[in-house]
């Protein structure tokens, strides 16, 4: 079983910026045989937060956004007034995009190019204290990005500038019929020594 199978948080390890992870570690002198020395997902803690939905599909009125599309700042903030919340600091934030309609029932298209959230957006919400930012796509940030040098520019700014978790493959269409928008958000990753990445079966307790 890959680290990065089906609904997964990925470590802090997982992305780099030219040779730099995450607190400036190269990784070429903590990576080996067996994953990295420093920053492995053994390391990321049982999570216990408030959680909050950013339903984009059903603020859109569509059942998915198209695949490569791309959700920025401002749409994310016009979900949340209209679902009357707000990210406060320490927040796990989800966002759905329909797109896990496709699991199991599409793969092809599933895996294919995804709607997802763009720099802008990533960096607001970790201006406003986010710590988890998830989705249901296998990518979170939109894929094509736009340029394509602007590809990994979410997990880079998340993940390795930032120290914000990121979970990917979440369904999350249980909370969107139910209409919740906030909950206690609870996530375990397991404690894979010097892995990248853990698989989860997040819940929200209402």
């Amino acid at each position: 079983m890959a680290d990065h199978t089906g609904t997964h948080i990925d470590g802090l390890n997982h992305i780099s910026i030219g040779e730099r992870l995450y607190n400036g570690y190269f990784s070429e002198e903590i990576t080996g045989t067996f994953g990295t020395s420093k920053l492995g997902i053994e390391k990321t803690p049982p999570i216990f937060t408030r959680g909050i939905l950013i339903d984009v599909a059903a603020f859109s009125r569509v059942p998915s956004l198209d695949g490569g599309y791309a959700i920025n700042v401002k749409e994310i903030r016009s979900c949340l007034e209209s679902a009357h919340l707000s990210v406060k600091s320490g927040d796990a934030v989800l966002v759905r995009t329909g797109w896990g309609r496709y699991w199991m029932s599409n793969n092809a298209k599933f895996l294919g190019p995804v709607p997802g959230i763009d720099l802008s957006a990533a960096e607001w919400l970790e201006r406003e204290g986010a710590v988890v930012v998830g989705s249901d796509t296998w990518n979170v940030e939109v894929d094509p990005a736009t340029p394509m040098k602007g590809a990994d520019a979410v997990h880079q700014h998340l993940i390795t500038k930032s120290g914000v978790r990121m979970i990917e493959n979440m369904y999350l269409e249980e909370l969107s019929n139910d209409k919740v928008g906030e909950f206690l958000f609870v996530c375990l990753p397991l404690r894979i020594k010097g892995g990248t990445g853990s698989p989860v079966t997040p819940l929200a307790v209402t």
